[in-house]
């Protein structure tokens, strides 16, 4: 739970500022996309964060 809770935050920033740029650059997006993936992207890479966290406090116990 520790790597997803640090890895939401940080996955938030890197994809807002991925998708914003990417929105104002190319217009790739509509805004409704850019929040849509953001947040998913955001929950995806925080359960990552999550699964790493847990495989690497295998070996503290």
């Amino acid at each position: 739970m520790g790597g997803f809770k640090a890895g939401l935050p940080i996955s938030f920033i890197i994809a807002l500022g991925y998708y914003s740029s990417m929105h104002a650059f190319y217009h790739l997006f509509t805004r409704t996309w850019l929040i849509t993936d953001t947040i998913v992207s955001t929950l995806f890479y925080a359960v990552v964060a999550g699964v790493v966290g847990a495989v690497l406090g295998i070996g503290k116990k």
